[in-house]
């Protein structure tokens, strides 16, 4: 196997400036040592921090058709 396969592929990513400054700040905070391992952590927090609405609004009554509903399904 070649050096040159061992090496991870790169690639080059426009970013506006205030972007750089806080993919910086997250590096230093998070003890990160390049941007794909900011990347990578952003990666896994928004994966692990999607959570269900399910009894978002416990305080709402549950949901009940009116007799007349025109989107009733017929012998319900």
């Amino acid at each position: 196997m070649s050096a040159d396969a061992q090496k991870p592929g790169t690639t080059t990513i426009q970013l506006m400036a205030n972007t750089k400054e806080e993919l910086n700040a997250l590096k230093e905070c998070h003890n990160l040592h390049t941007y794909d391992e900011v990347i990578k952590f952003l990666i896994h927090a928004r994966k692990t921090s999607v959570k269900s609405m399910f009894g978002c609004t416990p305080e709402m009554p549950p949901f009940e058709r009116e007799e007349e509903d025109s989107h009733r399904v017929p012998g319900d």
